[in-house]
């Protein structure tokens, strides 16, 4: 991190909603800063929104100069992740009437995609919800099929269509 901060004029503002280094064996570093102006300390919540990542290190500049990071990733196993998500969620704290610099270092031997998104806890809560929702319906979906396959197996009576579902 301290070879990342003292080249911090080489970093650049990005205007893609996603930035997409594709495939690469080097890792990328991202730099950016929160504000809090309110009066009050607010958490958010700092989502990576892919599953294809294998280290993510989140890097946060206090204001004394300290440094602290915080994991997460494919390597690291789900009961050490800072969040309980199935994607790689950071919640960040912003002390009232404070701006804080953090680094993102991501790396990963698949194809790189750095979607990074900033929620509140209703707006996560809502995310999660619809992410949910979906996997249900999937769910629902693969059922019906078994069971419309079953339907059809016992009205055609012939083993010859059990080989073609258990084929597919």
């Amino acid at each position: 991190l301290e070879d990342v901060r003292a080249r911090a004029s080489s970093f650049s503002p990005s205007d893609r909603e996603v930035l997409n280094p594709g495939y690469t064996s080097a890792g990328y570093w991202i730099r950016f800063r929160l504000g809090n102006p309110s009066s009050e300390t607010v958490t958010a919540y700092l989502k990576y929104k892919s599953r294809f990542v294998d280290q993510l290190d989140l890097y946060r500049v206090h204001g004394d100069g300290r440094q602290s990071v915080v994991r997460s990733g494919r390597t690291v196993p789900p009961p050490e992740r800072p969040y309980p998500s199935r994607e790689f969620v950071f919640p960040v704290e912003l002390n009232a009437g404070s701006e804080q610099t953090f680094y993102l270092y991501a790396a990963s031997a698949d194809t790189l995609t750095l979607p990074l998104y900033l929620m509140d806890s209703e707006a996560l809560s809502k995310d999660r919800l619809t992410t949910h929702s979906w996997f249900v319906f999937y769910q629902g979906l693969v059922f019906a099929m078994a069971v419309f396959s079953l339907f059809m197996f016992i009205t055609v009576r012939s083993s010859v269509y059990l080989y073609y579902v258990l084929a597919i």
